[in-house]
């Protein structure tokens, strides 16, 4: 599991994306997001639901629900992900409920076009309308609600000294928790244990630092906190299924 920081601890962040043949593991973060499928066929799991995505569907995904992108086939498609403020009514009426189906149609108008490149008036008004119609379609049903507060604030410490040594011990003390309890909330709202949000915070600080190839690996590794290569490799390769030396040489040849 991947918990996606930086798309979690700021405001007014909105990005969209058009792309091709989508893989893209399990990962959360505290935004929500839209995937609408304009080719192909896209399979799409949330919260462990997997839904086959055809073109003119999508799915609307709530903050800090974990999610995973694969392709079958060639497919294309439109994402958008925005933090919680672009739709407060929204977000307040989900605090302690989720959607009963993640899939819905939206009309695709309101996604024709570049959300970065308009007004934030038109910004708010499209990402509304098109939470309003997700659940119009999907309905709610209750959830347990969860401390974001607390999900947040353990991010947060990741963030600041995921280049440092650290154990579930120094961050319990730092936050004011018991060790024990600490350890269970992170593995029940992360789905994953500390040491895995550890390491693939730090694997996701690692990528763009390889992305012009001028890097050593072995420097990435320890300017992004690995006690080793070896280490690096391993938790690289367990995200993505591939080496970081593959990953390098995959992006030269694209």
């Amino acid at each position: 599991m991947i918990y996606e920081a930086y798309r979690s601890m700021t405001s007014n962040q909105l990005s969209y994306l058009h792309h091709r043949d989508l893989d893209y593991p399990e990962h959360m973060h505290y935004s929500f997001e839209i995937h609408l499928v304009t080719e192909g066929v896209m399979r799409c799991t949330v919260s462990g639901t997997e839904y086959l995505l055809h073109p003119g569907e999508a799915v609307l995904i709530l903050p800090n629900e974990p999610h995973e992108y694969m392709h079958p086939g060639p497919t294309a498609g439109v994402t958008v992900v925005f933090s919680v403020d672009y739709v407060a009514d929204f977000t307040n009426a989900t605090r302690s409920s989720r959607l009963k189906t993640s899939l819905f149609h939206p009309d695709p108008a309101l996604l024709s076009d570049d959300l970065t490149e308009v007004n934030r008036f038109l910004q708010v008004g499209r990402l509304n309308m098109l939470c309003g119609s997700a659940l119009a379609e999907c309905g709610l049903e209750e959830a347990e609600r969860r401390n974001e507060t607390l999900m947040l604030k353990i991010i947060e410490y990741v963030a600041a000294h995921y280049q440092e040594e650290m154990s579930l011990h120094e961050m319990a003390r730092a936050l004011g928790y018991q060790y024990n309890y600490l350890s269970g909330f992170i593995n029940s709202s992360f789905a994953c244990s500390y040491s895995d949000i550890v390491s693939n915070y730090r694997v996701m600080n690692a990528m763009p630092l390889m992305q012009n190839g001028t890097r050593s690996i072995t420097a990435v590794s320890a300017q992004c906190g690995f006690s080793s290569v070896r280490s690096f490799n391993r938790a690289f390769r367990s995200v993505f299924g591939i080496s970081p030396r593959e990953y390098i040489e995959q992006r030269r040849g694209s």
